[in-house]
């Protein structure tokens, strides 16, 4: 069977990239045969699995509490060519979970973590560490102890001294584990010797994950649009250079939709151009896991670009029908910021305008609040900004506009000191349309003063079409 390792990761990685109906081998099936021949087993049924998964997580989470970094980097280094085969293809199997089931995913990544625990660490123990981490925090909400993890599966590189493994243990831990209580600026840092690192040892899909993930945590963190849709334009070369069609896909999308914000494209939250149209992956019905990732992905891009262009009602429709879908696929991923901070917008201001569906969005603005606060109480230093435009949204729409003023403010200011010009933007134009409402649809200074301040940051942003839309509003509803 070890003789047999390298043809079953090729043919795992071949089936992963098929549709559904491809006559190739489905890679989880694989995942589980291979695992079998190597002395791994699970439980047959999907049932049987799925209890052996529970019992598993709470163990663990009981086990957590006496975990120190000395309890893992201490453990021996394994010399058996089997654990080494064994780690190296759940690490494997647990991505095409990640992608295929996400509700079994845990099941690959415990076994990982127990094996190395069990008989000592191999060149693919960091990745299983880091990706106890996206448990810890996706799933159980423990972000320390989801750091802990990620700190330790850094640590475990250098203890180790591969470097085979290295990128793909740092995405997981960047992306999925670190910005739940790291400033996603001082992550990106470390994205460029990622990507080089991938490049340089023929992880070139682990390469491709972290040039779109470091875009779409610079988006998020304020990077201007101009700059946002250069590096788009420059990722989108590169991954087509690479002949990463999966990639390429979502890069077009966000190069055009940057062209929306700048004016250069006639659209708002429509996403087409000459390299991308939407209703080719929106009406169309998904095949595979690439396709679900890249609408998914889009829709949460449409849901920005309704709150921008205060087209709230599109942006709430698209949460009211997808939001708990997405929350489940994008597990432990930074987009979950978009959906919940501009799709928790887009919710709160369409219950104003739309009553036939106002409880509709209501209760799905109420559940991005309630996710926002939860990672903000933690410590999360990339949403309290987002905590506070929310709360400022319910405290308006349940006629409190005193205290809904006062949070306002306070959300502005947030977004100010952590340099998120967008929301910063965005909180100011909320502000000044509760403050025109409260002056009874009559001129008020401090709701044009806040349209004003508006106005500048998004022309800061680059968004030159929202600057042109705001400006044609004022002119013709609040001046």
């Amino acid at each position: 069977i070890l003789k047999k390792m390298r043809a079953y990761h090729i043919l795992m990685d071949a089936s992963s990239i098929q549709m559904t109906d491809s006559p190739v081998a489905d890679p989880v099936k694989l995942g589980f045969d291979v695992l079998s021949k190597l002395k791994c087993k699970f439980p047959k049924s999907y049932g049987g699995r799925t209890l052996n998964l529970i019992a598993n997580l709470i163990k663990i989470k009981m086990q957590s509490s006496k975990w120190t970094k000395e309890t893992f980097l201490e453990l021996p280094i394994s010399k058996s060519a089997t654990d080494a085969a064994t780690t190296k293809m759940l690490d494997k199997f647990s991505t095409e979970l990640y992608f295929a089931d996400p509700d079994i995913l845990p099941m690959g990544i415990l076994k990982n973590f127990h094996l190395t625990q069990k008989r000592g660490l191999t060149a693919y123990s960091p990745p299983a560490f880091a990706a106890m981490g996206l448990i810890f925090a996706a799933l159980f909400g423990d972000y320390k102890t989801a750091e802990m993890l990620g700190e330790v599966a850094i640590e475990m590189l250098d203890r180790l001294d591969m470097q085979a493994p290295e990128s793909r243990t740092k995405l997981v831990t960047y992306c999925t584990v670190f910005h739940w209580m790291k400033p996603m600026r001082s992550i990106t840092k470390e994205f460029p010797h990622v990507y080089q690192t991938g490049m340089a040892t023929g992880d070139v899909e682990t390469a491709m994950h972290i040039l779109l993930f470091g875009f779409e945590m610079s988006f998020i963190s304020g990077e201007q649009v101009n700059v946002a849709a250069e590096r788009a334009l420059s990722n989108s070369k590169i991954m087509k250079d690479m002949q990463k069609k999966n990639f390429y896909d979502m890069m077009d999308m966000y190069w055009e939709a940057m062209r929306n914000l700048q004016g250069v494209s006639m659209h708002t939250t429509t996403i087409v151009g000459e390299s991308f149209d939407e209703a080719a992956i929106l009406t169309n019905e998904t095949k595979g896991k690439n396709e679900m990732f890249l609408k998914l992905t889009t829709l949460g891009v449409k849901v920005v670009l309704a709150s921008i262009f205060s087209e709230y009602q599109t942006g709430a429709d698209i949460l009211t029908d997808q939001f708990d879908v997405a929350m489940k696929q994008l597990l432990g991923h930074c987009r979950v910021y978009l959906w919940t901070s501009f799709g928790g917008i887009c919710c709160y201001a369409a219950a104003h305008q739309q009553s036939s569906k106002r409880h509709k969005y209501l209760k799905v603005a109420r559940k991005c609040r309630k996710l926002l606060k939860q990672w903000s109480s933690q410590g999360n230093p990339n949403c309290p900004h987002m905590v506070k435009m929310l709360d400022a949204e319910e405290y308006w729409y349940r006629g409190k506009t005193t205290k809904a003023i006062t949070t306002y403010h306070h959300a502005v200011e947030l977004s100010k000191e952590n340099k998120f010009t967008q929301y910063q933007a965005l909180a100011n134009e909320r502000l000044g349309m509760l403050l025109y409402e409260c002056n009874g649809g009559r001129d008020s200074s401090a709701a044009i003063l806040c349209f004003n301040e508006a106005l500048q940051l998004y022309e800061e942003w680059g968004a030159t079409k929202k600057v042109e839309q705001l400006q044609a509003q004022l002119r013709h509803t609040y001046l």
